[in-house]
């Protein structure tokens, strides 16, 4: 689901639907807002499948990556304030097939990998996904290392890297900490319970 927005002024605009890629990333004034799944039957037992997370291959801490972690598993947890804990994974799912992956990058070089519907906050608590990131202008919270303190980074890069596996973590009503560098992670958000 997208729109077109050629002055980025805002305001009233027309939703429109695709299931091609490339026409989303066609037009620079092109804004994605999120992707759906409509169930084939429809029936009332029908659940919605999960794809918003991390890429397999995240460090979630300095000896744990994405695709090994299993419930019970500590890793770094944010719930608010400015620093985050150590708390449990609760569930961890690899989801089966590939899906469309954004590689973002803050002023530090923190990088992570996540799916297109993957919830991230911003410094001013609100919620979007990749592709409705300004780079230049908003800001990710980070975690350095071993140290418990954020540290919110402007974004420089969000990139469609293409389609990889993802792994669904879930720890209740938190966000937790991946990257690309175990001791530079970008938080993300736990989707299952932060829409």
């Amino acid at each position: 689901v997208y729109y077109d927005d050629p002055t980025y002024s805002g305001g009233a605009v027309t939703y429109q639907a695709t299931t091609v890629l490339q026409t989303i990333a066609a037009s620079n004034h092109r804004i994605f807002v999120s992707s759906i799944t409509t169930a084939s039957n429809g029936g009332g037992a029908t659940v919605p499948p999960i794809y918003d997370c991390v890429c397999t291959d995240m460090w979630l801490t300095d000896n744990l990556k994405a695709e090994h972690v299993t419930a019970g598993d500590t890793i770094d947890l944010w719930f608010q304030g400015e620093q985050s804990v150590k708390g449990k994974v609760l569930q961890a799912t690899a989801i089966p097939n590939k899906h469309v992956v954004y590689e973002i990058e803050t002023c530090s070089g923190a990088i992570v990998r996540v799916s297109e519907s993957t919830p991230l906050e911003l410094k001013s608590h609100v919620i979007i996904t990749p592709k409705s990131l300004r780079v230049k202008h908003d800001k990710l919270a980070t975690l350095k290392g071993n140290s418990p303190e954020l540290a919110w980074e402007t974004v420089i890069r969000c990139d469609i890297v293409g389609e990889r596996h993802v792994m669904h973590i879930s720890v209740g009503d938190g966000s937790f900490a991946a990257g690309v560098n175990p001791n530079n992670r970008v938080i993300t958000h736990n989707a299952q319970k932060k829409p």
